[in-house]
């Protein structure tokens, strides 16, 4: 019997690689939120920690050199926590480019189960013809 040719199977390759490369994406795009986010947690220490100095015995000028230096603490916050943002819509972008490269690759598979399932059958069948036509010759000509 012929062998089993799904004719879409380079569609199917196709779609598993570009499934792969969005699986790449996401992790990439994990690890870029992940580095975002430790650098929002360093500035907010950082803030937490210049809070926390003790100023009463501080003369005014490193006061206010402290307070030059938490503004400038809280404007990168700010901006970590904008790029925060942007990673985790990145992300979110990531993640639902997958699971389309998945569903797609999944619909190719099922149409490749679906032609295997029929191409079993038709070997049933074509299997089931030729016991067939063997017995009816038997059964025409019986052996003496």
């Amino acid at each position: 019997m012929r062998r089993f040719r799904f004719r879409l199977e380079a569609v199917l390759r196709q779609r598993a690689a570009v499934q792969s490369l969005r699986l790449q994406e996401l992790a990439s795009a994990q690890q870029h939120l992940l580095a975002k986010e430790q650098e929002l947690d360093r500035l907010l220490a950082e803030r937490s920690r210049l809070l926390a100095l003790p100023l009463e015995d501080a003369a005014a000028a490193e006061r206010a050199r402290r307070d030059v230096y938490l503004d400038l603490v809280c404007a990168r916050i700010a901006g970590a926590e904008a790029a925060r943002a942007e990673a985790a819509q990145r992300l979110d972008q990531a993640r639902k480019a997958l699971l389309l490269a998945r569903q797609a690759r999944e619909a190719i598979e099922r149409i490749r189960d679906r032609d295997y399932r029929e191409w079993q059958a038709d070997c049933l069948r074509a299997e089931q013809a030729q016991i067939d036509e063997l017995a009816g010759t038997r059964h025409a000509h019986p052996a003496i």
